[in-house]
């Protein structure tokens, strides 16, 4: 989010509450959310040209999300991408899994998630996140390697 003060500070206090709050993206339905308990927030500042003062701006995470980066909860069975790209999607998932993987097996890749259910559309404003499902274990027992 980004916004003055007030605002920053009004969802920053919603998120660490667990409060629900509403999300209006443009062109779609609003939606009430919450991220949960233990949600991490990262508040700072942006120099606008033409601007007097900076300004603020709020990243808000789930702890579910968290724990999708790379190195964190290897054992997960969820991973949310903030691109659908199959070489992106395949990259990133060897990556949390410390697989060994060529670039050219991205089309079978994704072949295989959407076959097995193991991938599904999320909503993203300026991007076309994922949710891809499925353990270290499923992906090195036979779904790695065309």
């Amino acid at each position: 989010m980004i916004g003055g003060d007030s605002e920053i500070g009004a969802l920053w206090a919603a998120v660490t509450d667990v409060a629900v709050f509403q999300i209006q993206l443009p062109g779609r339905a609003a939606i009430v959310a919450s991220l949960g308990p233990e949600a991490q927030c990262f508040r700072g500042s942006v120099m606008v040209p033409g601007r007097k003062r900076p300004a603020k701006h709020l990243v808000a995470m789930s702890a579910e999300l968290a724990k999708t980066k790379p190195g964190a909860d290897r054992e997960g069975a969820r991973t949310i991408l903030c691109d659908d790209d199959p070489v992106f999607v395949l990259y990133r998932v060897a990556s949390r899994y410390g697989l060994p993987v060529a670039s050219e097996w991205a089309p079978w890749f994704m072949r295989e998630l959407n076959q097995r259910k193991a991938i599904t559309a999320l909503l993203g404003l300026g991007c076309s996140p994922v949710l891809v499902r499925a353990t270290s274990k499923r992906f090195s027992d036979g779904l790695v390697g065309p």
